[in-house]
């Protein structure tokens, strides 16, 4: 048992973004659709200073509704040719038989349950059975990073060949749609109105 530290869940990544950034291969689908969870722990009692974490990606889910249930059953996407999970005990190793339940939810908070499996580490030859994970604890969204911000501007922008600051409005319009309240409007137009001048 070790206590949780931090639970926190995104929907949507920068292309590109490497794990200890905080985002896993999503990026490969050139899209900024996708979830990713990462759960940090404190040192358990017993094993000094180990604090397991996990990370977690999925391409394609657009959002976290009370009562979903979405399965990732191999660590390893051979679509992405990536990691779509990562578990660090002792060293990093990816988990299989991934379930992500829904449990309840209260504004942007969502109440997870997780469950996987790994192998056991130094028994990777499978004298050992895999060991079963589990958290269930309320994980926080985190906003939207600067540099996906970023891109989805630059992307909005592309589309409209020649556009000045008078179609800043059309423009935050769409942006804003996209970013789902992940970021403030003025921070956005600043960007937009800077990309536009």
């Amino acid at each position: 048992m070790f206590p949780i530290r931090r639970a926190w869940w995104r929907i949507g990544c920068t292309p590109g973004t490497p794990w200890d950034r905080g985002c896993p291969a999503l990026g490969v689908l050139g899209s900024d659709r996708g979830l990713w969870i990462m759960v940090t722990t404190h040192a358990g009692p017993r094993d000094g200073q180990v604090q397991p974490n996990w990370g977690i990606g999925k391409p394609g889910v657009e959002g976290l509704c009370k009562g979903s249930t979405i399965r990732i059953p191999r660590g390893f996407d051979d679509v992405l040719d990536e990691y779509v999970t990562n578990f660090y005990y002792w060293e990093h190793q990816e988990t299989d038989d991934n379930v992500i339940e829904v449990l309840d939810s209260s504004g942007d908070r969502r109440l997870l349950r997780l469950t996987g499996t790994t192998a056991d580490v130094g028994h990777y030859d499978g004298s050992k059975p895999d060991n079963n994970i589990l958290v269930e604890a309320w994980f926080d969204r985190v906003p939207m990073s600067d540099e996906l911000l970023d891109a989805i501007i630059d992307e909005e922008i592309a589309k409209k060949p020649g556009a000045t600051a008078k179609q800043t409005g059309q423009i935050m319009k769409v942006v804003m749609a996209r970013v789902e309240g992940r970021a403030e409007g003025a921070i956005a137009a600043a960007k937009v109105k800077a990309a536009l001048s």
